[in-house]
């Protein structure tokens, strides 16, 4: 029995009546206390989320009245839910990352779970245990958390593929979600995660679910084969409801006598009777783009009961309701006492040693612990225990770790999610704080002092920075690196040390600022990896790989010397407690305590790869005062321990005031960029999507909208943008965008015949065109003033690219490719001319001096050497019609207007070229460039 006793309030804020609810405990219900919420008058509504409106509609099902509900900004709504116990609304933001909720008259917003949330699909409100459940679609997980969104624990993350909607059955204990991977089903579980099973398979793409739980029926709604269909809870009696051509299926609810619908493409909720669900009709128009819908009425009964329902079920966090009773469960980090319903902290005990563990029979990644110190490996002939502090599951690795044992902070980097993480070990959460980097971030090191976190990226060949309290993020090393490796920080000298192991291997210092860089080794390297400073002597500690080695200097780099050396070894990283260095040998999946004289090695029991090590101890992080510690040393944005005093940065697209505190605005309107020339105008993409998560949504915005563009090029240092725009007459003009101020526009050139191709040299600020049909090549100033013809009699010619370093034009033409100098002279064939080809857009990568290019009649995407040679195919599909080419570190990017997409590849370190994604677009796209200051260095020959 459920009673309610009703005390009547007035609130002036609201204007609207308050009730006071308590539930009275009978044999299946417990006392749950009062609650005093703000109540809107009763009536049965949907709500319906809808991504282009950026709302949850509320619509009255009686008379079809809409209201979008004032829940503050939403960005891309997906899933929604209700309580009807305290009238709040709850909803996923797959753009923001977040699950949230709210009162319907938008009182009380507040952020449920942000922390290791990716892309979250599906919600579901367990009522009864007071949980709240959601599936994350690039996490590849299932995760639980209080209501209120405390105590996040990850259920599922295992043998999962693309994870949509999620309903929970508390009365029976489970929990049944969609996955629409290569293997699409329906699976379900204990509401705790145990017990999975595959309730239906070989269907199309399952989107939407509901359980009738009077009929005790699970319903599907599936997006491939544009189907309704139910069955029972146990998979079996499946019926075919109804077929609905009209658009991609989505969301999905039931009442006691209707089944509620959303389709991608139909602007409407469609409803039909259970009974005649072929008797659909369109219900509540006006949404163009709907999501997840909700239905809430009146007469559906008494909330259910379960084991949870009464004192939380005796857990003192989380309680999860299973078939016959329930289970007590923690928040991520956290583990369950021997009582098996008390919760406590997993964190690191000092000292100890850590390190990354990857199971090589379930692809497993996790941080281990070993407690004490070298001298208790020494004086110890048995095993040792190994404690667990984090586990992940694939998409999911860990490559690198680092600390800051003051904070109780855990970092580690994720290459399967090209993120940064950061565990809280006090508060058992964890939170990305660096999103997009490459997959070869192999090390971290955490400035404790001044609380900032470095790495090394050896694709994007950078050194970057995060401000591990404000997730902050600069790039702040970005030349003459090639492939750097190991880093290390000594935040009371004020430098940063790393090393690259490319084609010159070496070994650098520079402040942590970034500046004043000095090389410390190059001689007798081959690849360096792992990094470790012994504080109390100043000696910088490094592993060779190459040469199975650990060799030391001084931190100017003087007095090297070889501290060890084993040969069959793969010596990945190395750390010191003081008296020894400790090595992950990866090779031989063991680590090993060196101390000059001799060496002990100790072995996983598991068939595990041993990675990143680091002692845990605060012998490892002495400390002192800095001025970053008080008011964050002045400074605006983030404050840097350089040597002898502290430095400010500032985030992009602002620069530093005079005071050298203040962060003004540049006026930039953005620092980098993919830009795509479409149909529709310039897209703008974020300029590392190529290191964004395969599945991930992207946002674009048009920088130039309504106008067909052709082909663009910018000026970085002059922040403008260049691009060939087709006038309503037919013609090609030439129009510049400042990027500065006010954005003006302007035409710098409209007499074109053909206008195809355009560069810019931003060395000596000229601009280059091609003029396809009268086979001319231009150059002006970037005004668009001196212009002359600098190269006549040409078959066609369509791409240009510039190489300011050698001074050379780079073209497209009629079955050839050409180069001439900037001036036009000494004309020279680069690849033979063919009447079986027709190359277009063209590419230069500065770093390698290697000429990439798209072959719109073969579908090929090559490249070849400065004159010609070493030319490889790297892609190539039939009756695909290729356009532009751009290049960014190690990834090509090129467009493909037949298909209207965007494909990305990456030259791995191995010599191999994988493709790595592919964009949709809505239109069809032509040129590409990728805009970074990376890409016009003022002095381009310091690259090589």
């Amino acid at each position: 029995m459920f009673s309610r006793m009703i005390t009547s309030r007035y609130n002036p804020a609201t204007l609207l009546p308050q009730l006071t609810l308590t539930c009275l405990s009978s044999t299946s219900w417990g006392r749950l206390g009062a609650v005093t919420v703000p109540v809107i008058p009763s009536a049965d509504f949907l709500l319906v989320a809808d991504d282009d409106l950026q709302s949850i509609t509320e619509v009255n099902i009686a008379d079809g009245r809409k209201r979008p509900l004032p829940l503050g900004q939403l960005t891309h709504p997906r899933a929604v839910s209700y309580d009807p116990r305290t009238d709040h609304v709850y909803w996923t933001d797959y753009w923001d990352e977040v699950i949230m909720r709210a009162h319907r008259n938008g009182s009380g917003r507040e952020t449920l779970a942000d922390s290791g949330v990716i892309t979250a699909d599906g919600l579901a409100l367990d009522l009864p245990g007071r949980n709240v459940y959601w599936t994350d679609l690039h996490a590849e997980s299932i995760s639980v958390a209080r209501l209120d969104g405390r105590f996040v624990r990850t259920l599922v993350s295992q043998d999962v593929g693309l994870l949509g909607d999620i309903v929970v059955d508390p009365a029976n204990g489970y929990m049944f979600w969609t996955d629409w991977r290569l293997y699409c089903r329906i699976e379900r579980a204990a509401m705790d995660g145990t017990g999975r099973t595959v309730l239906i398979s070989y269907i199309g793409r399952p989107r939407g679910l509901a359980i009738d739980y009077s009929e005790q029926r699970i319903y599907w709604s599936d997006a491939a084969y544009r189907t309704i269909q139910s069955a029972d809870l146990s998979g079996h009696n499946q019926i075919h409801l109804t077929a609905f051509q009209q658009g991609s299926l989505f969301g999905l609810a039931l009442d006691n006598l209707h089944v509620y619908w959303t389709a991608w493409d139909v602007p409407s909720v469609v409803v039909a009777p259970k009974s005649s669900p072929n008797r659909h009709e369109y219900f509540a128009s006006g949404f163009p783009s709907p999501n997840g819908i909700y239905v809430n009425r009146t007469d559906a009964g008494a909330i259910p009961s379960s084991a949870c329902s009464v004192s939380n079920g005796g857990c003192q966090e989380l309680c999860l309701a299973r078939p016959g009773g329930r289970t007590c469960a923690c928040r991520n980090s956290w583990t369950l006492q021997n009582d098996s319903a008390s919760c406590s902290p997993i964190a690191p005990v000092s000292p100890s040693f850590l390190w990354i563990d990857r199971d090589r029979m379930f692809d497993s990644t996790s941080v281990v612990m070993l407690v004490g110190d070298s001298s208790r490996v020494r004086g110890s002939s048995g095993s040792f225990p190994i404690t667990t502090l984090l586990t992940v599951q694939p998409p999911s690795y860990i490559d690198a770790i680092d600390y800051d044992i003051r904070q109780n902070l855990l970092f580690w980097v994720n290459p399967g999610l090209k993120g940064i993480y950061m565990t809280d070990f006090s508060l058992g959460s964890h939170r990305a704080i660096v999103r997009g980097i490459s997959n070869a971030v192999k090390h971290l090191a955490a400035d404790w002092l001044n609380r900032n976190l470095y790495y090394t990226d050896g694709v994007y060949n950078w050194i970057g920075m995060v401000n591990y309290n404000t997730s902050y993020h600069y790039v702040i090393i970005q030349t003459q690196l090639d492939r750097p490796r190991g880093i290390v920080v000594h935040p009371i000298r004020g430098f940063l040390f790393w090393n690259d192991w490319g084609k010159d291997p070496k070994i650098e210092r520079a402040t942590l600022s970034g500046e004043n860089r000095t090389v410390l080794v190059k001689e007798n390297l081959q690849r360096p990896s792992g990094m470790v400073i012994d504080y109390i002597n100043d000696r910088l500690f490094w592993a060779d790989t190459g040469l199975d080695v650990i060799e030391s200097c001084d931190l100017d780099g003087s007095n090297r010397r070889i501290f060890y050396a084993l040969s069959g070894t793969l010596f990945y990283d190395i750390t010191f407690d003081g008296r020894e260095i400790v090595i992950a040998d990866w090779y031989n999946d063991r680590l090993i305590f060196a101390n000059g004289t001799d060496e002990v090695a100790v072995g996983d029991s598991k068939a595990a790869y041993i990675f990143g090590i680091e002692f845990y101890d605060e012998s490892r992080q002495p400390w002192t005062e800095s001025e970053c510690q008080i008011n964050n040393g002045g400074c605006q944005h983030t404050c840097v321990g350089d040597p002898g005093q502290h430095r400010c940065l500032c985030l992009p697209d602002y620069v530093l005031a005079e005071d050298k505190h203040t962060c003004l605005e540049s006026g930039h309107r953005f620092s980098s960029a993919l830009l795509v020339a479409t149909d529709d105008g310039i897209m703008k993409f974020p300029h590392n999507i190529a290191d964004l998560h395969p599945m991930a949504d992207l946002n674009f915005t048009y920088v130039v909208q309504g106008q067909k563009v052709f082909s663009i090029d910018y000026n970085y240092a002059g922040k403008m943008l260049f691009y060939v725009q087709e006038e309503d007459n037919g013609m090609r003009s030439i129009h510049r965008l400042e990027l500065l101020g006010q954005n003006d526009s302007f035409n710098i050139y409209t007499s074109g015949d053909g206008i195809d191709g355009i560069a810019v040299d931003w060395v000596s600020s000229n601009l280059y065109w091609t003029e396809r049909l009268s086979g001319q090549i231009h150059v002006s100033r970037l005004d668009g003033s001196f212009r002359q013809v600098l190269i006549d009699n040409l078959d066609q010619p369509r791409g240009i690219a510039i190489h300011p370093p050698e001074r050379l034009l780079f073209w497209t033409e009629a079955g050839t490719i050409s180069r001439a100098s900037l001036a036009g002279t000494d004309r020279r064939t680069v690849i033979p001319y063919s009447m079986n080809s027709e190359p277009i857009g063209i590419a230069i990568d500065l770093e390698i001096d290697r000429l990439y290019w798209v072959d719109s009649l073969h579908g090929t995407m090559q490249s070849c050497n400065l004159t010609g040679g070493d030319v490889q195919v790297h892609w190539q599909a039939n009756y695909v019609g290729l356009f532009g080419v751009t290049t960014f570190k190690d990834y090509v990017v090129w467009t493909d207007r037949t298909n209207h997409v965007i494909r990305m590849g990456v030259n791995n370190a191995n010599g191999n070229f994988v493709t790595t994604r592919l964009t949709e677009l809505s239109t069809k796209p032509y040129g590409i460039r990728l805009y970074h200051k990376y890409q016009q260095q003022l002095y381009p020959a310091s690259l090589k």
